[in-house]
C-alpha cells in the first residue's frame, strides 16, 4: 500500500477500506482515538471498518484488533460504573463478557444497523453495563440463604440487640422461638 500513511483518512487510499490491510486500519483507528480524547477533529471509518470486518466478515484478525483497541475504554468505563463496586470480578473479565455479548448480538442481527462508531461503541458499553449488573445480580443471589435446602435438623441462632433489650431467636426446622430480656 505505497503512498498511504497511517494518519492519513482511510478514504484516500486506493481501492476503498474493504483493500486496507487490517494493521493500516488498526493503526489508523488507534490515532484517530487519539485525536478523539485530545479533543481534535477525527474520523471513525477506520474503526467501523474494524468492526464490519469483524462481526460481518467473522475476521479473527479484525476482531482482535477490534479488542485490542478498545479495551483499554471498556476498562476505563467499567471503573465509572456505579455498580462495579458490587462486582467481585476482576474489570477484565467483565470486558471479556462485554465483548463476547456483544459479538453474540451483533452476529446474529449484523453490523449495518449502526451509522457510526460513536453508535458501536455505545452499544458496546450498553452491553459492559448489562454484564456488571448481571455479575451484581448473580453476587445478591450468592448472598441470600435459602431454608429450603437445609437439613431437617440444621438451626440458626441470632442475637439481636436494640439499645438496652435483647431478642435471642432460635430457628430450627420451621418452628421459631424467642425469648427477649431487658
Amino acid at each position: 500500500m505505497a503512498g498511504h500513511e497511517v494518519c492519513d483518512p482511510p478514504e484516500r487510499a486506493t481501492g476503498g477500506l474493504k483493500d486496507i490491510p487490517i494493521e493500516i486500519l488498526y493503526a489508523e483507528a488507534r490515532a484517530q482515538e487519539a485525536n478523539f480524547v485530545r479533543g481534535e477533529p477525527s474520523q471513525d471509518a477506520a474503526g467501523v471498518e474494524l468492526f464490519r470486518r469483524a462481526i460481518a466478515d467473522a475476521d479473527e484478525a479484525a476482531w482482535e484488533a477490534v479488542v485490542t483497541l478498545y479495551r483499554g475504554l471498556l476498562i476505563a468505563q467499567s471503573a465509572r460504573q456505579v455498580v462495579r463496586s458490587l462486582v467481585t470480578e476482576d474489570a477484565g473479565f467483565c470486558v471479556d463478557r462485554a465483548f463476547q455479548r456483544f459479538w453474540r448480538a451483533t452476529r446474529a442481527r449484523g453490523i449495518h444497523e449502526f451509522q457510526d462508531l460513536a453508535s458501536i461503541l455505545k452499544y458496546l458499553k450498553m452491553c459492559l453495563a448489562s454484564v456488571l449488573l448481571d455479575e451484581a445480580r448473580a453476587r445478591r443471589r450468592q448472598a441470600c440463604v435459602s431454608f429450603d435446602g437445609l437439613a431437617p435438623d440444621a438451626s440458626l441462632a441470632l442475637k439481636i440487640v436494640r439499645g438496652t433489650d435483647e431478642l435471642d431467636v432460635s430457628v430450627s426446622f420451621g418452628a421459631v422461638s424467642t425469648q427477649g430480656s431487658a
